[in-house]
């Protein structure tokens, strides 16, 4: 039996604009996606965000990360992701990425 694929949505630099954040998941609805929101609208540190996505990308759940929006704070969490990754040996294989514009550093 095949593997439902979901996809986990996940805001690695600031929040979307609420309003597109709710049409995005409407479209996802509409196309019968199965999918779980990690996105959160408050302040997060990028630490915390480097773990929520480290927890995303080894979690067996998960066919695809998809990524919000881009923005800057992509950058921010790439010293804290690169410290968990090195603790793990069996990082690989993880779900694909999708996004652009910033998230091509996460890429």
């Amino acid at each position: 039996m095949e593997k439902i694929k979901k996809v986990a949505i996940f805001s690695p630099a600031s929040a979307p604009p609420y309003e597109d954040y709710v049409k995005g998941l409407q479209i996802l609805k509409t196309y019968c996606l199965p999918f779980k929101t990690f996105v959160d609208f408050s302040d997060t540190p990028a630490g915390f965000k480097a773990l929520l996505l480290y927890e995303l990308l080894t979690n067996k759940e998960f066919s695809f990360i998809w990524a919000a929006r881009g923005g800057f704070g992509c950058i921010k969490i790439l010293p804290y992701l690169d410290e968990l990754v090195k603790t793990d040996p069996n990082f690989f294989p993880f779900p694909l990425l999708i996004g652009f514009s910033d998230i091509t550093a996460l890429h």
